[in-house]
């Protein structure tokens, strides 16, 4: 199994993570974030396009 290690859980670290469970290679993935919360800087929307 390998071992991955992502810093920093933004939006780039999430989207990297999301990434690696689409492959179907096992893998160990840890996260590391100084923040206390995790995926500050994603973009939400409250509406969608149709309302």
């Amino acid at each position: 199994m390998k071992k991955i290690a992502i810093i920093g859980a933004g939006p780039t670290g999430i989207y990297t993570f999301h990434a690696l469970l689409q492959n179907a290679v096992p893998l160990a993935v840890s996260i590391y974030e100084q923040a206390d919360r995790q995926a500050s800087g994603c973009p939400i929307a409250r509406k969608t396009p149709r309302g």
